[in-house]
């Protein structure tokens, strides 16, 4: 009346699950390195947001603990038993124009992330129409001139800008903390690869950010931007203080305080260049994943008042 038993490999026994199904499971089976690999490849997606994957005989087979230190880093060992916890995510999507195409286009594309365990929810702003203000503004000589040349490729000021910069200043604000990761979206973000491929490659992030305690993950690279500063491991990542998209990135939620400070004492700008400001003058660690994994939907741009 309590147990199931499935006689089966564990690879195929992991197809009769559903993502994000399982509560806690406890592998043991295969201990070579190949076989603990690949049953933390099969296992890891059916576990529920929050939930506990975990194996034994870690300190008695090599390929046990090289197998787990490849995938997880804050994982715990008691004695031979490991095990870790997978995190819990949360996605704000900033919304503008709800019936806009763009902007449709971007909410299809990014509510399939909550097949994955991550959980969407939409923030609706008003484009901002008058002109903003200048007081506690980093560049207030530019708000709202016109268009022209200025010193160091920066642009003007517009009301827009500055809807951009609430809308990403009020997600910082509400990033909740019964989560344990934030991504923020802007309203015409959409995802390069496939969901599968994202989830990965996410969870790739995240074990880097609790390895070097990183801030921040851009998830856009700009690979027409200046060179990375540093290059870190596994090549996928780099450090780079002079990042320009802020259209799709990574936040920990643990976090916050610290962004919440930051906005009181970093006068306001564009928001990408406003995390430029912030990380220049409060040296955190930065990272951009090095492949574009969210691009811009095709569309008129509210900020530039074109079409891109």
């Amino acid at each position: 009346n309590y147990v199931t038993p499935i006689q089966e490999a564990s690879e195929n026994a992991s197809k009769l699950f559903e993502n994000n199904c399982i509560d806690a499971m406890m592998i043991d089976a295969d201990h070579s390195y190949e076989g603990v690999k690949r049953d933390i490849l099969a296992w890891y997606p059916k576990i529920k947001p929050g939930g506990i994957i975990a194996g034994d005989d870690y300190n008695v087979f090599e390929g046990v603990a090289r197998a787990v230190k490849e995938q997880f880093y804050n994982f715990h060992v008691d004695k031979y038993t490991w095990k870790y916890r997978k995190p819990k995510i949360q996605a704000i999507h900033l919304r503008t124009k709800i019936n806009d195409s763009r902007e449709v286009f971007s909410k299809i594309n990014l509510e399939q992330l909550k097949n994955y365990g991550i959980e969407y929810v939409e923030h609706i702003n008003q484009i901002y129409t008058e002109a903003p203000p200048k007081d506690f503004c980093r560049r207030p000589q530019d708000v709202d001139r016109k268009v022209g040349t200025f010193d160091h490729g920066l642009g003007s000021i517009k009301g827009p800008h500055y809807g951009c910069y609430l809308a990403h200043k009020q997600a910082l604000e509400a990033i909740d903390e019964n989560y344990d990761y934030t991504l923020i979206f802007e309203a015409d973000a959409i995802l390069t690869t496939g969901y599968e491929d994202f989830f990965w490659k996410l969870h790739q992030c995240i074990r880097r950010m609790e390895m070097d305690d990183v801030y921040y993950m851009g998830l856009s690279d700009n690979i027409s931007s200046a060179e990375y500063d540093t290059i870190n491991h596994d090549n996928y990542f780099a450090e780079k203080w002079n990042q320009d998209l802020a259209h799709a990135y990574l936040i920990p939620n643990k976090r916050k305080g610290w962004y919440l400070e930051r906005i009181k004492d970093s006068e306001w700008d564009v928001a990408d260049l406003w995390y430029n400001h912030v990380f220049c003058h409060h040296r955190q660690k930065r990272y951009i994943y090095k492949e574009n994994l969210f691009k811009q939907a095709s569309g008129f741009s509210i900020l530039d008042n074109v079409v891109k």
